[in-house]
């Protein structure tokens, strides 16, 4: 997942800050609920309303490997065993 940088942690409270603050660290929507001590459940919702409010992204691997042309990889990648 990837947040604008307009989104701090201080902006979100609680939860939301928890949940947000975790995604932008690059963790999936499990991890996230794991870190948190959220509800995955409850986690999955926040993620989809994120989305649909444009908050995060899915960065996807639908193109060249990013790790592989930067010294610090991009959020989305951390934890793919292709971004070395």
């Amino acid at each position: 997942m990837s947040i604008p940088a307009r989104t701090r942690r201080d902006d979100a409270p609680g939860a939301r800050g928890d949940v947000l603050t975790a995604l932008r660290d690059g963790a999936s929507p499990a991890a996230a609920a794991a870190r948190t001590g959220r509800d995955p459940a409850l986690v999955d919702v926040m993620v989809d309303h994120y989305r649909r409010l444009g908050l995060v992204a899915d960065p996807g691997c639908s193109g060249p490997c990013a790790g592989a042309q930067t010294e610090t990889l991009p959020p989305g990648c951390r934890g793919c065993p292709l971004a070395g």
